[in-house]
């Protein structure tokens, strides 16, 4: 009985993490975070330079693109070499030098409003909470960011480039967002998710 009862508390945050899991956050403007690389988003959106900074566990790399209601940038980061995997992607109000550095939004996109699964530049501090739900957790330390954590199952061919012995197979997850407020209102928001094994 002690070890079933063992069992079902180790198993039951598992499945509850996994049954927040919903997808929301995690696409934007048909770009799915761990399922693409920088050099796609650039075949789709036009050619744009690589921003790199850090090294090691800091490194971080970027592509940016700026319309009329703001600045995007996608991001890869260490764990997503050496094909800069899409980990990341952030939203921001326009500031000075971003038309230096970004290339414009596609045409059909520059007048868009930037959604990531109905969050917003301009929204209240409420609204993103509202939006984001129970499932969250603010982190104290963490310089603001909410963090989901979660499992998903891996696919057929990613179980087939594990090692046999290897039986877990399973993704354990970190999403998380970063909202920065001004005057009440979002003004940038960045989503980011690791996955490992």
């Amino acid at each position: 009985m002690l070890k079933l009862c063992l069992f079902i508390g180790i198993l039951l945050p598992t499945i509850a993490a996994a049954q927040l899991y919903d997808g929301r956050f995690t696409s934007f403007l048909g770009f799915e975070l761990n399922k693409t690389n920088l050099g796609e988003i650039k075949e789709s959106f036009g050619e744009a330079p690589l921003l790199e900074s850090g090294d090691a566990g800091e490194y971080e790399a970027k592509i940016c693109y700026i319309g009329n209601v703001g600045t995007i940038y996608f991001i890869s980061g260490e764990m997503g070499r050496p094909d800069h995997e899409l980990l990341g992607f952030e939203i921001s109000e326009k500031e000075p030098g971003d038309e230096k550095l970004c290339s414009p939004l596609p045409e059909q996109l520059a007048s868009s409003r930037l959604k990531i699964s109905g969050l917003y530049l301009g929204m209240t501090k409420k609204e993103f909470e509202s939006v984001t739900g129970k499932g969250f957790l603010k982190k104290t330390n963490s310089g603001g960011w909410y963090l989901l954590e979660y499992t998903i199952p891996m696919t057929k061919k990613e179980i087939a480039k594990i090692p046999p012995e290897d039986t877990y197979q399973f993704w354990d997850v970190s999403l998380g967002l970063k909202p920065t407020f001004k005057e009440g209102h979002m003004s940038k928001l960045r989503v980011y998710q690791t996955q490992s094994n």
